[in-house]
């Protein structure tokens, strides 16, 4: 700026074309000379401002971390293509991972990119997580903002505590899922509903890596040291009397940034005698922490020309990875690998089965030896580690495989009776055959294979006699007219003695008996249009063995069940009564979709949903079953009912209740679920 205001001052001083020192006009000849000499100032002026122009742009077109997050997505995508991954599930690549990019030298190693796969769509999401940075990982969505972003990186042993989220418009949110502190890739649903009705799910990835020492919580902390990073060889050898060339080298640090020129050089190379020596690279922070680099130099009388050459050849993660080295030079003599085997040949291969530093050194026939470093990092010999349970109910075994690793788990062989699956990517596993003995293989990304026993779990269907069930009878019509009450029905001393249930008869008669009148749509007009809420609530208490001391009617009419279940609709009335026959034998309670209220015209009724519990014991197949077979929990009133069309409980599709083109539906029927540690065996 001084040099600025300067030149401007030269400018002007020099414009005084007219006049002399005294005020005197000038001559012709006087003016011409004085046009001359700003001519000759005004060319140095130019070529100042035009130099001033370039150092500005030069200044001003600096990386940003945008384009940073932009070359670290381009690396990820390489990187998927150059190891052919499936992504079928998402997946997280950590920045060490990726080839070295500008502007990531102040950035955790806990910085990535999450790839997912929605529908068949590829997508990168870059995370970026640096001294003065960090990448925004929201997305847009229409009624919630997940805090923190949509993905979230920690380190292994990091307990997670959900930030939760705010709401753009009033919605009820269901949160479901669980983050271990094991690294692995884990999902969190946030489900948005409006009037019951399901608006907008939103996913958050919580990514566990491995331990950083650069970083703390995912973050980058003050007490780290300074990196300096060796530029050529870090072992070099001189010709006796040749002139050393320094290759350079790379210094930052987390606080303070590119420090390259705080760097300290000493050394003590002399490159006149034999012998080696030793270069030390030496930066201190602002934090008064030291980091030391150092470079070997070997002066030799007679230097041969050999040169070492090594590659890797995969950096995917494997429990072992080959190197190759390559020896050039027409002095060569032999090659000793790290392991101290001697080899002549000018191509060695050596297999490394552990990360770290792995040094080779050839000698020439003076005697000159020369020496070769190449770290190793993607090596991963450490097995996957975890549980299973298996459960039997009737003639269904389930598996749910709770396994983790280091990297990831690639699949799971599952193995009943000494039958094993080929490995799939799903860690549970339903067949339709008792088993008594089970176990999964498990299998991560770099191939190492665990074997997990399983604890088996045999649950006993019971079906027992008590006294007649009476037939349900009423008068099919509710307080507000929403919804009919679908008969009287009785909670006490039923005949059951009929019916196959999914859970003892008196689990089923202490839960009907715990819900009517307390846990159900009538207690109070607030919970009038809740339904399929209460139907949830009476399943996943029932099949999960809940203490029913806990059941309110508030929880009940709050959909905090809704993400434990998944529906099935088909404009085929059997096709869903099959589904509903499978899961009840398996001991799963269903909730079904019935009739409600008839329309003032009775053209059309309204939708009301029920907890199947049971079917009669006649009942062979789905294939023959009714809606008639079926013992019921009606939401309603919570009483336990049989169905009847003359008592107001029928099975009805969407079309039923006057919905028609993209908004109408079959039959439906919601399952359970839920997974096999939230169950209480």
């Amino acid at each position: 700026m001084i040099f600025f205001k300067f030149t401007c001052k030269l400018i002007i001083k020099k414009l005084k074309l007219c006049y002399n020192k005294s005020g005197e006009k000038m001559n012709s000849f006087d003016r011409e000379e004085k046009i001359q000499q700003i001519i000759k100032y005004g060319k140095w002026v130019l070529l100042v401002l035009v130099v001033f122009a370039v150092f500005f742009l030069i200044k001003n077109s600096k990386r940003t971390y945008n384009n940073i997050e932009d070359d670290v997505v381009v690396a990820a995508k390489k990187y998927v293509a150059d190891n052919n991954l499936a992504i079928t599930s998402p997946q997280y690549i950590e920045i060490t991972k990726l080839s070295e990019i500008e502007g990531t030298e102040l950035c955790s190693k806990a910085s990535g990119v999450m790839v997912t796969n929605t529908n068949g769509k590829i997508t990168y999401e870059p995370y970026l997580n640096c001294s003065k940075y960090q990448t925004d990982t929201s997305v847009n969505t229409k009624y919630i903002v997940l805090v923190g972003g949509n993905f979230i990186v920690l380190n292994k042993g990091e307990v997670f505590n959900d930030p939760y989220y705010t709401l753009k418009k009033e919605a009820d949110v269901i949160v479901s899922g669980k983050v271990l502190t094991t690294p692995g890739i884990y999902t969190l649903t946030y489900s948005a509903y409006v009037d019951n009705i399901l608006k907008e799910t939103v996913k958050r990835y919580v990514v566990v890596t491995e331990n950083d020492k650069d970083s703390n919580v995912s973050g980058l902390i003050n007490e780290t040291d300074p990196i300096i990073t060796l530029l050529g060889d870090k072992n070099i050898v001189l010709q006796l009397n040749s002139r050393y060339k320094e290759p350079g080298y790379k210094a930052v640090d987390y606080n303070d940034g590119k420090i390259s020129r705080r760097v300290d050089v000493t050394s003590n190379l002399d490159t006149k005698k034999v012998g080696t020596y030793f270069i030390t690279y030496k930066v201190t922070n602002s934090k008064g922490r030291t980091a030391v680099a150092q470079r070997t130099i070997k002066v030799m009388k007679f230097k041969g020309d050999v040169e070492i050459s090594l590659k890797q050849e995969s950096t995917d993660l494997a429990a072992s990875t080959n190197i190759i080295a390559e020896i050039s030079g027409s002095t060569y003599v032999k090659l000793i690998d790290p392991y101290g085997s001697v080899d002549s040949r000018r191509t060695h291969t050596f297999t490394a089965k552990s990360n770290g530093v792995y040094t080779f050194k050839a000698y020439d026939i003076h005697g000159n030896e020369y020496v070769k470093d190449i770290e190793i990092s993607n090596i991963d010999n450490i097995p996957p580690a975890g549980s299973c349970k298996a459960l039997v109910r009737g003639d269904n075994t389930e598996v749910e495989v709770n396994a983790t690793d280091n990297k990831g788990i690639a699949g799971y062989s599952y193995i009943l009776d000494g039958n094993a699956t080929g490995y799939i990517t799903d860690n549970t596993y339903k067949v339709t055959n008792k088993s008594e003995t089970v176990s999964v293989s498990v299998v991560d990304i770099a191939g190492n294979k665990a074997t997990l026993k399983c604890d088996v779990t045999v649950i006993k269907e019971t079906i027992v006699a008590a006294t007649d069930l009476p037939t349900n009878s009423g008068s099919g019509s509710s307080s507000d007219g929403s919804y009919s009450n679908g008969g009287t029905g009785t909670n006490k001393a039923a005949d059951l003695k009929n019916y196959k249930l999914v859970a003892t008869q008196n689990n089923v008669i202490d839960l009907a008996n715990y819900t009517e009148g307390n846990v159900a749509q009538r207690v109070n007009k607030d919970y009038y249009d809740s339904c399929l809420s209460f139907a949830y609530y009476y399943a996943y208490k029932l099949y999960n063995g809940d203490n029913l001391n806990s059941m309110n009617a508030k929880d009940g009419a709050g959909y905090v069940y809704a993400s434990k279940f998944k529906d099935l609709k088909d404009n085929n009335k059997q096709t869903v009564l099959q589904d509903v026959y499978s899961q009840v034998s398996a001991g799963k309670p269903t909730v079904l979709q019935v009739s409600g209220a008839k329309s003032a015209n009775g053209n059309t009724v309204s939708r009301h949903y029920v907890t199947v519990v049971g079917y009669k014991n006649t009942v062979k197949s789905g294939s023959t079953m009714t809606d008639k077979d079926l013992l019921i929990i009606d939401s309603w009133d919570g009483k336990l009912k049989t169905m009847d069309e003359a008592n107001s409980r029928y099975m009805i599709s969407g079309y039923d209740t006057g919905r028609t083109g993209n908004s109408g539906y079959g039959y439906q029927v919601y399952n359970i679920i839920i997974t096999h540690q939230e169950k209480n065996t």
